[in-house]
C-alpha cells in the first residue's frame, strides 16, 4: 500500500455520524444528500470522506461508528 502525506482543504462541510452496518452507509448519504437539496447546498467536489471509529471486531455490528464529512460551496 502507498501511504501519502496531504492535507484536506479547509472551508465549509457538513460532519455527521452513522451508526450501524457498513453495508447501510448508503442510506446516511442519501440523506445528507437530500439535507443539502433542501438547504440549498452543493457539494464543493465528488469528494466525500468516511473516518471509521471503531471496528467490528470492537463493537456489535449495530453498534459501528463511522463519522462523514462532505465538503460543500
Amino acid at each position: 500500500h502507498l501511504l501519502k502525506a496531504d492535507s484536506l482543504p479547509g472551508g465549509k462541510a457538513i460532519a455527521t455520524m452513522h451508526q450501524g452496518p457498513r453495508a447501510r452507509l448508503q442510506e446516511t448519504d442519501s440523506a445528507i444528500d437530500e439535507w443539502m437539496k433542501a438547504e440549498g447546498k452543493r457539494p464543493t467536489d465528488d469528494q466525500r470522506w468516511y473516518v471509521f471509529m471503531n471496528r467490528p471486531d470492537q463493537v456489535p455490528e449495530a453498534e459501528l461508528m463511522t463519522a462523514i464529512i462532505q465538503p460543500i460551496e
